[in-house]
């Protein structure tokens, strides 16, 4: 009998078989080169892709979303930054400013102090001596007029009456009159036991009483002409009553 070859069934020829994914990437390792000289293709030996690795890249956002998500965060860190830098510098100024102020007040509370008081003259203001010149303003017109308004003002927002004379006025009220007037005008802050804002209320009533004065003469004497021109004036006559005579 001759032999015959006996062929297992289902049989693969030995270069069809191909090796799992895991052993032909460690068998590729393995036999590649160690100098990158032998290689001269300069190509890495990548394992295959699984079907794990294609999920995750079709999961994984784009590069340019996440250039652009990285970006943004960016802007958003140094837009904190600024306005972190954009508070202290404001709270910064706040600070310096108060200093300022502070510095500032007692500054103008020290200040009256420094100065020589200057005490009344003797006299009545208009009459002996000129209270512009006293007070030293005789070269600036413009702030001896402002002082004046703020001292007439102040008198009638007191509520105080412009015919009464000086010495029979509130002293309380009057007291307000000078704080006002100081608070406005520091200069008045000079003049010792309020003098010069005193003198101005006085002249101010004095004129205040000479304008009524001359209001009231004026006001007799229309009431005078008015009285002589309705004397001087004939009464109408009277229509003479007309007699009837019968035949």
């Amino acid at each position: 009998m001759f032999q015959q070859d006996i062929k297992p069934r289902n049989a693969t020829p030995l270069l069809a078989q191909q090796p799992p994914p895991a052993l032909y990437y460690k068998c590729a390792m393995s036999s590649s080169p160690t100098n990158p000289t032998d290689n001269p293709s300069n190509e890495e030996i990548q394992p295959p892709s699984s079907s794990t690795d294609t999920l995750r890249a079709q999961r994984a956002p784009p590069a340019r979303k996440r250039n652009k998500t990285q970006l943004q965060q960016d802007l958003d860190q140094q837009e904190n930054e600024l306005h972190a830098l954009r508070v202290s510098l404001e709270n910064e100024k706040a600070a310096r400013k108060a200093a300022e102020t502070a510095a500032g007040n007692v500054g103008g509370r020290t200040e009256p102090r420094q100065e020589t008081p200057i005490p009344k003259p003797k006299g009545t203001a208009g009459e002996t001596y000129v209270l512009k010149d006293e007070m030293g303003l005789q070269d600036d017109k413009a702030q001896y007029s402002t002082i004046l308004a703020t001292a007439r003002n102040a008198f009638l927002a007191a509520r105080l009456n412009p015919l009464t004379n000086y010495s029979e006025q509130p002293l309380r009220d009057l007291a307000n009159v000078f704080e006002v007037a100081k608070k406005a005008h520091p200069i008045l802050c000079r003049f010792t036991n309020n003098w010069a804002t005193a003198a101005i209320v006085q002249q101010y009533i004095h004129s205040r009483k000479r304008y009524a004065r001359i209001l009231v003469g004026r006001l007799k004497e229309k009431r005078a002409h008015a009285l002589h021109a309705s004397r001087s004036v004939s009464p109408p006559r009277q229509p003479e009553a007309s007699t009837s005579t019968g035949v």
